[in-house]
């Protein structure tokens, strides 16, 4: 019956959809890639988000069918965090010597991101959203300001957007609801 059904549709009887969307999904991936790459010089650095977040689209669904999940996995936790924790450790660097003024502008931000950071490492789900959402703002914030400066926002954000994203998804639910 589901074989006839697929046929319907043109899809060989071993073949599944989700086998034609990975496969989708993939040459997407690199062509966008490879697009990112060769305009490097110019505009590609805009295109490392969405690189990102198609790479976590095609990588997710097979790390999870394998029964990958981050909770068990306190090393690559600790690596994730690192990117939420880089603006935290550059803030105090530049507050302790001298470079960046020690405000509550400059020392709030430092202390999200060294917290969203730690909650990283510790695995907690809602810690990997929370990454995803200050990177779309990171994001946004570059679009609607005129004045910033847009490369680095813009990548910054991009970067978190996809580790919170992909780590949202790699991170299992637990019944204490981490």
């Amino acid at each position: 019956m589901a074989a006839e059904y697929l046929r319907e549709f043109g899809v060989a009887a071993d073949e599944t959809p989700g086998r034609r969307m990975q496969a989708r999904l993939l040459l997407a991936a690199l062509s966008v890639t490879l697009f990112a790459l060769v305009s490097s010089a110019t505009v590609g650095f805009f295109f490392v988000p969405l690189v990102l977040v198609l790479w976590s689209a095609v990588l997710v669904p097979r790390a999870l069918s394998r029964g990958f999940d981050l909770r068990s996995r306190p090393l690559w936790r600790v690596v994730l965090a690192v990117v939420p924790a880089l603006p935290g450790v550059l803030l105090a660097a530049g507050m302790l010597s001298g470079a960046v003024a020690a405000d509550w502008g400059s020392v709030g931000l430092g202390v999200v991101a060294l917290a969203t950071a730690g909650l990283v490492a510790a695995g907690f789900r809602s810690a990997f959203v929370a990454v995803a959402v200050l990177g779309a703002l990171g994001m946004i914030a570059t679009v609607v300001d005129p004045s910033m400066l847009l490369a680095a926002p813009w990548l910054l954000g991009g970067v978190w957007l996809a580790l919170g994203l992909t780590g949202a998804a790699l991170t299992g639910s637990s019944p204490a609801g981490r």
